[in-house]
């Protein structure tokens, strides 16, 4: 009898696993998309895009649903404008404009039937469960209030010690009193615990959500905005489990604080481990100014002012590896609106003390598709979005993921209203790259706010809300609380070297979720959450949004969703860098170096479909072979069967029995092979062996192998699957118990010494958990293969010739093509505003990116800020900001083909306009009623918005309530409501660019009718 031994190490440690995977497609999508289209063209799926203007409501306290004690005492709501309230973000600021009529709140939305949900679920259920980013979704909100009260979005999450994580998340189900919700797991999200205990010990909770773990203090953190803390300040709350939580101090005493961000440094080697970092707008000071308050002891805080005054506070984070740096991304948001938008990036280098700034990438247009006063709008009617994101630091990368228009252009005029943009650091935040799109569908529907988060590693998750499944890849204006009109998935990508390379975006979300409504009378109707912070606690990244999938009152309404992400970088035997020589022969042919194709893995989620076809293999240590459904390519090799080993392993080539393991390269096994799991197995017992099925229709099949094992001699359990698909050089593992982990096997795939990819070995590299995705990385086209036509250049003594003599002659020496592209011609700028002008130039004939310089002086001695040969991508146009008024300044291009850099093109100029804008030439009023009129006026070049006041005297020394100061929005025209019938009113307006504000324009009157 061979000597085996019975026990086995126990398994590690969880801390490493699957992260993503492609989609897999399947053939009854193919059948089932007439049928959806069929339920489109009656309606089913139908939405109305239509662009709803914002309702402005005279001020009436008595018919408002809001407790007034939210008001400050004695507040004149002609204030708002002035006090930037209208720009904050937070439940009491939204409380005061629903209470001054300047805001509507939520409503509950018309359901639908339910036909839909009903036929949704069927054809789930018809559906084998596809792949994902992360794991399952959990709804971590449940149990909900009564409706109307069930508004729970957005979120910040963390992980601490124990397997516990915590999200903190503005919650309606108490509104008027409390705005706040914390939910807890203490296993590693399988379950989760909803509560509010942040509701009591500072007053009324607002919301704004912020918590953290502090290892350096074996604390938890969590807070809001609340009005024990100044009236609208920054509040505390301690926790020693995440579980239980009293009431901490107030980490800034204010009056309008405002979204603010928190981040704590907990690598021990950091020279400031332990210091909590707050960033935060005060709009009591500036108009908004950006503050950030740090602490070591959560006790004692310290305020610094980053700039005095309003740039958007979007969130802090800081360097996992131990720098002691910390960022603070913000936004200029170009006066708000759908206009021009600018990152940010702040940078302390001494632990929040002192700060420095730099733009982080080029400007970009916003996005959305309508606004709702200050704020763009996601859709017609809801969910206010500006393109903020996420920043996250790992060693000198610092990464920032934002949303930015589709297109180039003002997004109320494009037909794609919302792309994703990562940008990276890789000098701690000093200079920025060229950004790149994180969506790669192919269609117009819309992406926006993002999120993002880094392992100390340097992985990297990236999440979005995403449109592209439910309308056929176009955009979508959805219909708000429909029960049954999907609008968006939760997508996701990852990259596992910081940014450098990204894998494939994939879904997260494993549901489409309809466009939540939010019916809440006390919260203002356009929320829909701010945004939604991600953080990592190891190897384990988790992500929260907000999800409609949940029909109360037969009506969509927003949860907290949140799901973890496992991860490591996988290990892999290094891909040859390909080459290629030229062989000096008549005809100049390429004589390339073979190239073998190397597997690269990627971390999936997924679950085992279960085999349904026994082959027979029941025994301890042996092979079985069997015909393969469909030809497959393993390398550079077909194959039409494999011999499939009891002890976890595929043979294309061998048939050898072997039970104990080696490390890739195997000398033992040393064909083409694919290890799932290569140890010691066992199939003897009754319901264990080997099990086939096949998932799909052809030619885009998928052979599922499923090993039901034990560990020989019979004891506990080793289930995986090998997943082979069709007419694809990739295969998938997927793990489900496998009791023993990776202590004593190994995973990976070989063609033979010289050619293996490796996951694990022995307890070293991946864990046996999750699923990984082995796809060949083909090998790269030589760069200097000479042709007939080549731009090679044939060196003296490589010329041939028909006598084999290395004599240089005229016929076989190739023609270089000129490398060095023509200039463009460049062209007058235009969107020439107080503090930017787009510039434009021809394109140049194979140009893949063009080079531009902008100068106050036309010898270009010194540059703009950011615009010294400053990459545009491949573009003729380009908006060039953050100017002075009233300047002249200079730009110039340059086109670049890959090969050479053009000259400079001529030189143009443009003045930006003065900070001043010119008063509009008011006109008279149409549809006159009793109660009513609309006043007009003309358009001001650079204006972003326009201020309108009416009164029922010429001197104007009193204003119609909700008329004085009333910002209108980019608009030459505004229905003036609520008025006396048969009097005399007047109205006068004045323009804003973002600088300043125009004079007042001349006055009109009109008196409505009897």
């Amino acid at each position: 009898m061979k000597n085996k031994s019975a026990s086995k190490p126990v398994r590690r440690g969880f801390s490493e696993g699957g992260f993503f995977n492609l989609r897999v497609l399947i053939g009854l999508f193919v059948v089932l998309a007439g049928f959806f289209l069929a339920l489109a063209s009656v309606g089913v799926f139908s939405a109305t895009g239509q662009n709803i203007a914002q309702a402005k409501q005279k001020y009436n306290p008595a018919g408002s649903s809001i407790d007034l004690r939210v008001l400050p005492p004695g507040f004149d709501c002609s204030q708002i404008y002035e006090k930037g309230i209208d720009r904050q973000e937070n439940f009491r600021a939204g409380a005061i404009m629903i209470a001054c009529g300047l805001a509507e709140g939520g409503s509950a939305s018309r359901g639908s039937g339910f036909f839909g949900s009903g036929l949704s679920q069927w054809v789930s259920n018809l559906l084998p469960a596809p792949l994902f980013i992360g794991g399952a979704d959990s709804d971590v909100i449940l149990p909900d209030a009564a409706y109307p009260k069930v508004t729970q979005s957005e979120s910040m999450e963390w992980g601490g010690p124990n397997n516990t994580w915590v999200v903190n998340y503005n919650d309606s189900r108490t509104s008027g009193g409390c705005y706040s919700g914390l939910s807890y797991s203490t296993d590693n999200g399988a379950t989760w615990h909803a509560g509010q205990p942040l509701c009591s010990g500072h007053g009324t909770n607002f919301g704004d959500p912020i918590v953290v773990y502090n290892a350096a203090l074996n604390t938890w953190f969590a807070g809001d905005l609340a009005t024990g803390c100044g009236g609208q300040g920054i509040g505390l709350w301690t926790s020693p489990d995440g579980v239980t939580w009293t009431v901490g101090a107030c980490a800034h005493n204010g009056t309008s604080d405002d979204r603010e961000s928190m981040w704590v440094d907990n690598n021990p080697a950091s020279p400031h481990y332990g210091r909590m970092y707050i960033s935060y707008n005060d709009f009591a000071i500036g108009g908004g100014a950006l503050y950030v308050t740090y602490s070591d002891n959560g006790t004692t805080w310290t305020v610094v002012q980053l700039n005095p005054g309003f740039i958007r506070d979007i969130q802090v984070t800081g360097d996992l590896q131990g720098s002691g740096r910390v960022y603070v991304a913000t936004m200029n948001e170009g006066g708000g609106g759908l206009s021009t938008r600018q990152n940010v990036m702040y940078r302390s280098t001494d632990g929040g003390v002192t700060w420095t700034s730099v733009n982080a990438g080029p400007a970009f247009q916003g996005p959305g598709r309508s606004t709702s006063g200050y704020f763009a709008l996601v859709f017609s009617s809801i969910w206010r979005h500006m393109g903020w994101g996420q920043p996250a630091a790992s060693g000198n990368v610092v990464s920032l993921d934002y949303a930015a228009c589709g297109q180039n252009v003002a997004c109320s005029g494009a037909t794609d209203h919302g792309d994703v943009y990562y940008i990276r650091s890789t000098d701690a935040g000093l200079t920025w790259g060229t950004p790149v799109k994180l969506n790669t569908d192919t269609g117009t529907a819309m992406q926006w706010q993002p999120s993002l988060t880094a392992t100390q590693g340097g992985t990297l998750f990236a999440s979005w809300y995403d449109e592209r499944e439910v309308n056929g890849g176009a955009d979508l204006n959805c219909t708000v609380g429909s029960s049954t009109q999907n609008c968006y998935r939760r997508w996701g990508r990852v990259s596992f070297d910081n940014g450098a390379t990204w894998q494939p975006d994939d879904m997260v979300g494993r549901a489409l979720s309809p466009l939540a409504a939010q019916p809440d009378g006390s919260v203002q109707a356009t929320y829909e959450g701010d945004y939604d912070y991600h953080s990592a606690n190891g190897a384990t990244a988790i992500g929260g949004w907000t999800d409609g999938r949940t029909i109360i009152s037969n009506t969509s309404q927003q949860d907290v969703f949140v799901n973890l992400v496992q991860g490591a970088s996988p290990t892999a035997s290094p891909t040859p860098t390909p080459s290629a020589t030229a062989s000096p022969t008549p005809t100049n042919t390429p004589t390339p170096t073979p190239c073998v194709s190397q597997y690269v893995i990627s971390q999936i989620g997924g679950s085992i479909v279960p085999g349904t076809t026994d082959i027979g293999n029941h025994c301890d240590d042996c092979t079985t072979t069997i015909a393969l459904p469909f030809s497959y390519t393993l390398y550079d090799q077909t194959f039409t069967s494999v011999n499939l080993s009891s002890n976890g392993n595929a043979q294309f080539v061998t048939n050898t029995t072997a039970y104990t393991n080696e490390c890739l390269p195997s000398p033992t096994i040393n064909g083409y092979a694919i290890f799932p799991y290569w140890d010691d197995l066992y199939t003897v017992n009754a319901g264990y062996g080997i099990f086939t099925s096949i998932s799909g229709t052809a030619p885009n099949r998928i052979f599922n192998i499923e090993w039901r094992n034990q560990y020989y001699p019979g004891s506990g359990t080793a289930n995986f699957e090998l997943m082979l698909y069709e007419n694809q050089q990739r295969f998938d593992v997927i793990y489900g118990t496998v009791t023993n982990g990776n202590t004593s096997a190994t995973a990976g795939v070989q063609k033979d010494n010289s050619n293996f990819t490796q996951y694990f070995c022995n307890g070293s590299g991946g864990a046996a958990i999750g699923g990984q995705s082995y796809i060949v990385q083909p090998c790269a086209s030589p760069t200097a293969s000479p042709t007939p036509t080549s731009t090679a250049t044939a060196t003296a003594t490589a010329t041939a010739t028909a006598t084999a003599t290395a004599t240089a002659t005229a016929t076989f020496t190739p023609t270089p093509t000129p490398c060095t592209p023509a200039a463009p011609n460049v062209q007058s700028a235009t969107n020439v505003t107080f503090n930017s002008f787009t510039a434009h130039w021809s394109s140049v004939s194979g140009a893949i990116d063009y080079r531009l310089d902008v100068s106050t002086s036309n010898t270009f001695t010194t540059y703009v800020p950011g615009y010294q040969n400053l990459s545009v991508g491949n573009m003729t146009s380009y908006p060039v900001t953050g100017l002075s008024a009233h300047t002249t300044y200079y730009y110039r291009v340059r086109a670049y083909n890959g090969c050479a850099t053009s000259s400079n093109s001529s030189v143009k100029n443009v003045q930006t306009l003065p900070c001043t804008p010119a008063a509009p030439n008011v006109q008279s009023a149409t549809n006159v009623t009793s109660n009513s009129f609309t006043a007009h006026w003309n358009s001001v070049s650079g204006a972003i918005d326009y201020r309108l006041d009416v009164s029922t005297n010429n001197t104007f020394t009193t204003y119609v309530p909700g008329y004085q100061d009333l910002d209108v929005g980019n608009t030459t025209s505004y229905p003036v409501t609520g008025l006396s019938a048969h009097t005399t009113y007047y109205y006068r307006v004045r323009a804003n660019n973002g600088c300043a504000t125009s004079p007042n324009s001349s006055v009109k009157s009109v008196q409505t009718a009897p």
